[in-house]
């Protein structure tokens, strides 16, 4: 043996050098088998898995949404790229074998033994596919295990707390005051599921009362038994401040143990983190993996009646324009339209069948209006009367045969929504012969009339070479158009071509916003409308805490609806913000991280707060820093008000008249709101130029620039106010004059 290997030091020197030639070779080698659109099988979450679309065999139903395995024997496919790909495959698994061997044989002469583990570059993949299998994320908190009995107590509290879920996840008449009652009959029995909905129950305070203590012991318990969910609630309430001695370095590692687990929730929190470095450094790649898991799991609950409505309401907004003429959220509107309905006429039970079939879920009643307003002569209504019967739900029994009907009717009359529903009939070849020429020319016809979900199987289509010549790049343009409709599915397949560079250059940014956008269409996102409802009926503690729930997750209204709250409020929230400051430090902390995600009011906010010195120390170049931000990338005509000022006053920034009176005339030209303001601020800035030349004792003959003596004003901002008010009375006293002479020349 060569001297060079007498001693373990230089073995393990050679081990760590062969990892990483190991590393490098096979880099390369997944990278020079990119390029190949065809080579899919070691991506289980790949483009092709969620943009092919398969039938139920068992049902035959028709469902875009359904992920399908990637075709890789299909007969169409080039001959000349399989071998490609076989080649690819083959050299790999041949050098990995090699390798394998090597380092085998290496760590026995050194003495140490480990069985042979073949390294594949798909195992940290196929892990992460497996979270489109797992539950619902009310149900994602039990732990089942089948090789353990269960006693007859434990059987007991489980049939208890299905009982309590059935009563809280239906689509209507959610029964949430006798599902807790349930819950707490369950948790007696020691069903940590039913402790972690009395854990949630207790942080909202919605039907229990608000105990962050309660719900912490609940969650301790739930973590003792290893439970995601309760990690994550230990998370919560350590990062924004819920329990004593709450520290952000407990919040990450029980966010990580509930995140490696597979809680979706704490999946979006750490992407969330790890992408806007928020206590953790800046990393897109794991916030690629951890935003693709989720939206993954997004992707598989969607159906057509799912993911399309989510209202996200700025309370802000709320405040300066009410939300008016909106059915989603008015009662009294709903209450309109079905009087309406009542009365015949089809718009209102038609408008009334959509928002139970897209906002509620409850087809039932959709069912119901959809038919009244067919019957009226409403062919959208016939078309989503196809749908209804071509989903599988709860309350409509399958029946492709009678849904083939509905699109067959409206598409006579040249629907768009039935020509997409027939041409998925004829694409999934549910109740008729597969074919798709005549799904292909359908898509066509729905998507000249700007039909979203025919759009999308356009994309589809394209993409696989089905019923035309495959054209990556038509199929971009058709997800594109998809996706400005808000289609779910177009955002999720863009996503999966920009991280695995099919068809486009390889983007993590993009890839990462678009599964962003997929993510937080998820079932949560209806905590949205519960929490504006609370807002308005005066619970805003109990709103709060749902708004600060979804902060955690990424979502920007939330954010800033948290910092608006604790703006506006005066009063202690929730019992954890008890001072002034420490309200104002939690404030700029959501400010911050909604103006990072694009939103420009928020950008404003941080520049008062900057510059009052509210929850920081004060300063005006900070202050300045934001609000040009503000004006230069959303024309915010109170950033450029700000700004004027602040040039004006020489306040973090040079002191420039011209430039203020500048930012003053913009700001009336962006928002005629502020041609009052601004007008009565001309005014004092012409009265103050006035004094100041009036005043000024300084001479061009001293040696001073007049810049210099423009840096010296008299300061008469103290006294504005009075010179005003002076003017005022002096111009009031005048009009009382005049009339006065007036009147005694008429007598």
């Amino acid at each position: 043996m060569h001297p060079f290997f007498r001693n373990k030091q230089s073995y393990l020197f050679v081990f760590i050098l062969i990892c990483l030639i190991k590393y490098s070779l096979t880099t390369q080698i997944n990278d020079k088998s990119k390029p190949s659109d065809e080579n899919k099988e070691n991506h289980p979450t790949s483009s092709e898995s969620s943009i092919s679309e398969p039938v139920d065999a068992d049902t035959n139903q028709v469902n875009p949404s359904e992920p399908k395995p990637p075709q890789n024997d299909d007969p169409t496919k080039s001959k000349h790229e399989k071998v490609i790909r076989y080649r690819i495959e083959k050299e790999r698994k041949d050098f990995e074998e090699n390798l394998s061997n090597n380092l085998q044989n290496i760590l026995q002469e050194i003495g140490i033994n480990v069985k042979s583990q073949k390294p594949t570059s798909s195992n940290t993949q196929d892990d992460l596919s497996t979270t489109e299998n797992e539950t619902d994320i009310d149900n994602e908190n039990e732990s089942d295990n089948d090789e353990l009995p269960l006693t007859p107590e434990m059987q007991q509290a489980t049939t208890i707390y299905h009982q309590a879920m059935n009563l809280i996840n239906g689509t209507v008449n959610r029964q949430y005051r006798i599902a807790y009652k349930l819950f707490k009959q369950a948790a007696e029995l020691g069903h940590i599921g039913a402790k972690e909905e009395l854990a949630f129950g207790h942080l909202m305070g919605i039907y229990l009362p608000m105990d962050f203590k309660r719900a912490q012991t609940y969650f301790e318990e739930g973590i003792a038994l290893g439970s995601p969910q309760s990690h994550y609630g230990i998370y919560f309430m350590n990062s924004v401040g819920l329990i004593p001695d709450a520290s952000i370095s407990k919040a990450l590692i029980h966010l990580t143990f509930a995140a490696a687990d597979g809680y979706h929730l704490a999946q979006m929190a750490l992407a969330y983190r790890y992408w806007r470095s928020i206590n953790v450094g800046h990393s897109c790649e794991l916030a690629l993996m951890f935003y693709q898991q989720v939206a993954t799991h997004v992707t598989s609950k969607i159906t057509s009646s799912s993911g399309q409505l989510v209202q996200r309401i700025r309370l802000s907004d709320e405040e300066e324009h009410p939300t008016q003429n909106n059915i989603m959220i008015d009662n009294n509107l709903l209450q309109y339209y079905q009087l309406l309905a009542d009365r015949g006429d089809p718009q209102a039970q038609y408008g009334l069948g959509q928002l139970y079939y897209l906002r509620d879920t409850a087809f039932d009643k959709a069912l119901y209006y959809f038919r009244l307003a067919a019957e009226n002569g409403n062919t959208n209504a016939l078309a989503y009367l196809g749908k209804l019967y071509s989903e599988k739900n709860d309350f409509i029994k399958q029946n492709n045969q009678t849904a083939l009907l509905f699109f067959q009717r409206a598409v006579e009359k040249g629907n768009a929504i039935g020509q997409a529903g027939l041409g998925l009939a004829y694409y999934h070849g549910a109740g008729v012969e597969q074919n798709f020429e005549k799904a292909f020319k359908l898509f066509q016809l729905s998507a000249s009339q700007s039909n979203s979900e025919a759009q999308l199987m356009l994309g589809v289509m394209y993409y696989n070479g089905e019923g035309t010549q495959r054209d990556l790049k038509t199929a971009i343009k058709w997800f594109q158009a998809a996706s400005q409709s808000g289609h779910v599915l177009a955002y999720y397949n863009l996503a999966q071509m920009h991280a695995t560079g099919t068809g486009v250059l390889r983007s993590c940014p993009t890839a990462v916003e678009l599964f962003k956008s997929v993510a937080e269409r998820g079932r949560w996102s209806h905590m949205f409308t519960e929490a504006l409802n609370l807002f308005k009926q005066g619970h805003v503690e109990q709103a709060f805490m749902i708004y600060l729930y979804l902060a955690e997750l990424g979502y920007e209204v939330a954010q800033s609806n948290v910092a608006y709250i604790i703006d506006q409020m005066s009063f202690d929230i929730s019992n954890i913000y008890r001072t002034k400051d420490q309200r104002y430090k939690k404030a700029l902390i959501y400010w911050h991280r909604a103006a990072v995600q694009g939103f420009q009011y928020a950008r404003v906010k941080l520049g008062d707060y900057y510059y009052y010195g509210h929850g920081t120390e004060q300063n005006y170049e900070l202050a300045a820093s934001h609000y040009k931000s503000a004006s230069d990338q959303n024309q915010n005509a109170q950033a450029m008000f700000n700004l004027a000022y602040m040039h004006e006053k020489g306040l973090g920034l040079k002191r420039d008249l011209h430039l203020a009176k500048r930012f003053y005339d913009m700001a009336i030209e962006t928002n005629i709101e502020a041609y009052l303001p601004v007008t009565i601020v001309l005014i004092k800035l012409h009265i103050e130029s006035f004094f100041e030349r009036l005043f000024s004792t300084s001479k061009p003959s001293s040696g001073k620039s007049t810049e210099e003596n423009q840096s010296k004003p008299v300061d008469i901002d103290t006294l504005w106010d009075l010179y005003l008010i002076a003017a005022l009375l002096g111009l009031i006293g005048a009009l009382y004059t005049i009339r006065r002479q007036r009147a005694a020349i008429r007598h």
